[in-house]
């Protein structure tokens, strides 16, 4: 899931963003956080102690965090490469909540977390627009100019950071000074993820090319495929697309941006994918309705097909405020914060226990009254209540 915040800094930023992310009265419902997918039996977590409310929570492909009001960063999940941020590197597996160990200069907090994370990788940006990473960095995604593991936070090269994503074994930075603004990527580029023009990968930051001279609302990622919908509404996407998920008719990689041909302006965008057999995208256009296209080859999406390679958009029947992609699933949210799901279910993506019966059309999930939700790969979580 996608999660729009202003720019803002301190306490300011924190109190603007619990007023947009928390429905009102949700801090007096005792919010319930359900972690759910391959890695973990549907499960109760417990949510950190405190005054704090959830402002944002995020998953990476084996992990999931949550964003606190107070500015404190949360970690579930993995630990074989760093990706809790707390010092260690251990094969552990935890539903325990454990703090994230940021060293911030004084009065400085974390105020937006990367709603995907690289490969076993988070990123974060704090209340000066200085942004921080840490997990694995096999690919240099940190832009550290290295492939070093980093089990604590660290601060990445660049200022004025306005957001940042990745996935895979890419990430993209967005920063603006005043009207200067510039989207750079690191890592692999092994199908033209970087969007700099070329398949060459880098351990430093490369510029994306190619982009309208515009602002950003926000961006996009999967493995492979990086997409951004500008401010006004178009979206356009690059990297991987064997099966369609640049959705301009073809299936040739593009290393620059190409993009997406909608009928109107988009207002929630997502895309999905775990490796080289799947990746798909699902958006909800400010008219209303929701379209998606790329691998279809496990129903997931949601058009009542089960079919390899959608080259365009189609239009997915229904009324959805919210969307999130996985890894061979994708879900959806109604006006009544009931959870939906296509796809693929056989490892628990649904939440139900899991199941081998390929769902073509929208099934609801076991959580209603969803607040937040989130998906990479095969790990997924939603806040209820």
């Amino acid at each position: 899931m996608r999660i729009r915040l202003l720019t803002v800094s301190g306490a300011a930023t924190l109190a603007l963003l619990s007023a947009l992310v928390l429905p009102a009265g949700a801090g007096a419902q005792s919010p319930t956080l359900s972690l759910f997918g391959k890695w973990t039996s549907t499960v109760t977590a417990a949510l950190p102690t405190g005054d704090g409310s959830v402002m944002q929570l995020v998953t990476t492909n084996t992990d999931t965090y949550v964003l606190m009001s107070d500015g404190t960063v949360w970690s579930y999940g993995d630990d074989t490469f760093g990706e809790l941020g707390n010092g260690t590197v251990a094969h552990t597996w935890t539903t325990t909540p454990t703090p994230v160990d940021f060293t911030l200069p004084p009065g400085v907090v974390i105020t937006q977390l990367a709603t995907v994370g690289p490969n076993a990788t988070e990123l974060a940006i704090d209340s000066q627009h200085d942004v921080w990473g840490w997990g694995l960095n096999s690919f240099g995604q940190l832009c550290l100019g290295n492939e070093s593991v980093q089990p604590s936070p660290v601060q990445l090269p660049f200022t004025n950071v306005q957001q940042a994503i990745g996935a895979g074994s890419h990430a993209s930075y967005y920063t603006k000074t005043g009207t200067t603004q510039a989207l750079y990527s690191c890592g692999g580029n092994d199908n033209g993820q970087l969007g700099n023009g070329t398949f060459t990968s880098s351990l430093s930051p490369v510029p994306v090319s190619d982009l309208p001279n515009e602002s950003i609302a926000f961006l996009t990622a999967a493995w492979n495929n990086m997409g951004a919908v500008m401010a006004d509404g178009t979206f356009w996407v690059w990297g991987y697309n064997a099966y369609g998920e640049l959705g301009n008719d073809s299936t040739t990689d593009s290393p620059v941006p190409v993009e997406v041909p909608l009928q109107a302006p988009v207002a929630e965008a997502a895309q999905g994918g775990g490796g080289p057999t799947d990746g798909q995208t699902l958006v909800v256009l400010t008219d209303q309705t929701t379209w998606a296209w790329g691998n279809d080859s496990w129903g997931q999406l949601c058009l009542g097909t089960v079919t390899s390679t959608i080259k365009r958009p189609h239009e997915v029947s229904g009324s959805w405020t919210a969307v999130a992609s996985g890894g061979t699933t994708q879900y959806l949210k109604n006006a009544n914060g009931r959870l939906w799901a296509c796809g693929d279910d056989s490892q628990n993506q649904f939440g139900d226990g899991g199941s081998s019966t390929v769902q073509s059309l929208p099934v609801r999930t076991p959580f209603k009254g969803v607040d937040q939700f989130s998906s990479t790969n095969f790990n997924a979580a939603a806040l209820t209540g």
